[in-house]
This record gives C-alpha cells, structure tokens and sequence, in this order.
C-alpha cells in the first residue's frame, strides 16, 4: 500500500510539474505497481495459506472473485505495456531521425 500511494504521490507531482515522457513513466509505473499488488494479493488469497489462513475473512473469501481479480490484473499490467511502449514511440522516432544519426546536436538534445 505505501508503494502505491508513493507512487500516486510522484504520478501526480509529474502530471502537476512535467509533460510527455515523463508522465507517461509514472503513470505505466503506477499501473504495473498496482496490478502486480492485485495479482499477487489474490494468489495469497486463493488458497489462503500460512497466516493468511488463520484471518477469518480471507479464509472463506469466495473463490469467485479470482477470475475476475485475475483479469483486472492483467489488464492493468497490459495497460502499462501500452503506457510505457506510446511513451517510448517518439523516442524511437528520434533514434530513426536521419538528421540524429548525423550527430546534429540540435535533433538529439532531448532525446532521454
């Protein structure tokens, strides 16, 4: 939980103070941090094991909501993929821009 709201925390502090490449950063960080924390939650979960066992609630926790849990993680995780890979795109066009590959340091100054 603390890493998720430390990372909402920068998410948002780089939405209030940067643009572009470094929103997309955080917010693909912030998903793949909260998707694998729902990914692996229900794995301790289902089957409850160790002292998650002995917490009544998570003991008789419905098996149901696995698949769903299981699908919302992979979504989020696949959301941050796509996060990370668009933020990437001009970065890679860059790379491609004939113009860089000559050295021109105008073309490259901002290249991350």
């Amino acid at each position: 939980v603390a890493g998720i709201l430390l990372q909402a925390y920068c998410m948002y502090a780089s939405i209030r103070h940067h643009e572009g490449f470094e929103v997309s950063m955080q917010v693909s960080f912030f998903l793949w941090i909260v998707g694998n924390v729902t990914w692996a939650g229900s794995e301790m979960v289902w089957p409850p094991a160790g002292f998650l066992a002995k917490i009544p609630f998570v003991a008789t926790a419905d098996e149901r909501y696995c698949a769903p849990i299981m699908i919302f993680s992979t979504v989020v995780v696949g959301l941050s993929c796509v996060t990370l890979a668009l933020a990437y795109v001009p970065f890679w066009r860059r790379v491609r821009d004939p113009a860089s590959r000559r050295g021109d340091a105008a073309a490259s100054a901002d290249v991350p």
